[in-house]
């Protein structure tokens, strides 16, 4: 269904790989770049859209997302061969 499962200590120089897209961020990480997005620490379950990325906190450790679920979201273009 287009979901991926992310570890929150996935190099963000790795991610486009999994995501289809770069995210630009300071951060080295894609839970720091979670962080950096929400200017806060994130909730357990917590959604948001990064990028045309919808991005659901799965689970915490302490309070540092440890995994992400992932969608990135299509274009009708992306569809084109």
């Amino acid at each position: 269904d287009g979901r991926l499962r992310l570890s929150g200590q996935l190099s963000l120089a790795d991610a486009p790989e999994w995501l289809g897209r770069r995210w630009r961020s300071e951060a080295h990480t894609v839970a720091g770049h979670v962080i950096r997005a929400l200017k806060r620490l994130p909730q357990q379950g917590e959604r948001l859209n990064i990028g045309e990325v919808d991005v659901e906190i799965e689970r915490l450790e302490g309070r540092v997302p440890a995994t992400l679920i992932v969608t990135p979201i299509a274009h009708p273009e992306d569809d084109r061969g």
